[in-house]
């Protein structure tokens, strides 16, 4: 059968070749389809769990005044104040600054369930909430990977007490292009989920608020922090919440106003992206079923001899569906060989990424196109059509 196959192949090597190309087409356009809907949740997803909760983003700046008169407040004290809040993520400034250095405003740290939030791309190591809370040596991820690596101690001291120093061992080192969540002390500007993250732009370092705490290191809330209120508040609980939440810093609903305008900026790109991806896989059916029709009707007397030989229906169907596996890698091998010679010109204008959805995608169409050239066979084939061709 697979010889068979190969000689169809040969015999309609150009229609054969057509459909290859155009099911590369079809791979690349769906890749940078699928990626470029992907590149708009990905970001988001990581939060939705957060933004759809009804609640207020606050962001923190270093130094708050009410009424002319400095004010400073922790997590606890915000719990203590409010009684009907669910949760709080929040994100702070340390004082820890390298020794040797002076780059004293590049330390942060998050709570745990803020570190559990969005994982930053990582070059190598892990992220801080898989530090061990019960370390007796500080963890840190460094977004420098030129002078650091993993398992490196660096010396630190305290900011507010120079004399005080402390080791701390690196456990992750941020990829170039990574991404970190929380650190913008200002709402100005921010419409979605797009503006809560924040390119590194110099040498950061990052600690476990947890472990920071366990050594009495102080702490300064900073950035965005994230309220979650509790469930089935009336309104005039809601009012007095979110009248009360103004005292420690501006901010934005999460529910009501951050994640309404996420989604509708998924939604924009979704809509303007999707038909392309429908016209795509229309596109390869309707391709597949015409190119598989004429090349089985032109056929039938090969079909015709081959079960006069003994071939069965059966046998013609896995003749065909030989044929389409060998159409199909010739179509995959073309479009990952165009991928790769293209590649920098392609991601300059297109996003392009190939990670497990893209694949799944692209699967589907591969499995699809195959199908069709066994179900239309099938149905094409039958005895009388044989019968027919032998008697003319």
């Amino acid at each position: 059968m697979v010889l068979y196959s190969f000689k169809l192949n040969k015999k309609f090597a150009f229609t054969n070749l057509f459909v290859a190309l155009q099911l590369s087409v079809a791979l690349i356009l769906m890749i940078i389809t699928v990626s470029s809907i992907m590149s708009r949740i990905d970001d988001y997803l990581p939060l939705r769990k957060v933004l759809s909760s009804q609640g207020k983003c606050v962001y923190v700046s270093e130094v708050n005044y009410i009424n002319d008169t400095r004010f400073s407040f922790t997590v606890e004290d915000i719990l203590n104040a409010e009684k009907n809040i669910s949760e709080i993520y929040s994100g702070y400034k340390t004082p820890l600054v390298p020794s040797g250095t002076e780059n004293y405003d590049h330390s942060y740290s998050y709570s745990r369930n803020m570190a559990e939030l969005y994982t930053p791309r990582m070059l190598k190591g892990k992220w801080l909430d898989k530090a061990d809370k019960d370390s007796d040596v500080l963890e840190v991820v460094v977004s420098d990977s030129d002078n650091y690596d993993i398992g490196d101690i660096i010396s630190f001291y305290n900011l507010n007490n120079e004399e005080k120093t402390y080791s701390a061992k690196v456990i992750g080192i941020l990829a170039d292009d990574a991404k970190v969540l929380g650190l913008e002390g200002s709402n100005e500007n921010v419409l979605d989920f797009r503006d809560m993250y924040k390119h590194m732009e110099s040498e950061c370092f990052f600690f476990s608020s947890e472990q920071i705490e366990k050594m009495r290191i102080g702490l300064t809330l900073y950035g965005q922090m994230f309220v979650t209120y509790k469930n089935n508040l009336n309104d005039s609980e809601l009012l007095d919440l979110n009248r009360n939440l103004y005292k420690y810093g501006s901010n934005l609903g999460l529910s009501d106003e951050l994640n309404i305008n996420s989604k509708n900026y998924i939604k924009e790109d979704i809509i303007l992206i999707f038909p392309i991806a429908l016209c795509v896989l229309f596109l390869v059916v309707i391709s597949e079923v015409v190119a598989v029709s004429i090349q089985t009707k032109r056929e039938l007397k090969f079909y015709a001899v081959l079960n006069i030989c003994g071939a069965t229906k059966k046998h013609c169907i896995i003749i065909n569906l030989l044929c389409s596996l060998f159409v199909s890698l010739v179509g995959i091998i073309i479009a990952v060989i165009f991928v790769l010679i293209n590649y920098n010109s392609l991601s300059s204008s297109f996003i392009i990424n190939f990670d497990f959805v893209q694949i799944f995608v692209c699967s589907i169409i591969v499995i699809m196109n195959m199908l069709l050239s066994v179900i239309i066979p099938y149905k094409i084939l039958s005895k009388k059509a044989i019968i027919e061709v032998l008697k003319k």
